[in-house]
């Protein structure tokens, strides 16, 4: 995703996967590139669950009185039903 603006910010997305580890195995470290290749999947996979919950959203009429679409969690639970995954 170069040039693209980041939905996750790296140190926050960092301390969160090494707490997990901690728990699960704490006997392991990551290495830079483990912990980059975790956050490009991260943000792959949220740019296409909330792309199609905007596509949802759009066919199905979520907008409030001003006309403004909003994707909510049926709309997101929804979009992933549609890409085959389990809630």
């Amino acid at each position: 995703m170069a040039g693209a603006a980041l939905v996750l910010l790296p140190k926050p997305l960092d301390g969160m996967v090494q707490d997990i580890l901690q728990t699960l195995h704490p006997d392991l470290k990551l290495m830079d590139s483990a912990v980059f290749a975790l956050h490009d999947a991260s943000e792959h996979f949220l740019t296409e669950v909330f792309q199609d919950a905007g596509l949802v959203t759009a066919k199905k009429g979520g907008k409030d009185d001003e006309g403004t679409a909003h994707a909510d969690k049926r709309f997101l639970q929804l979009a992933r039903r549609i890409r085959g995954e389990r809630s």
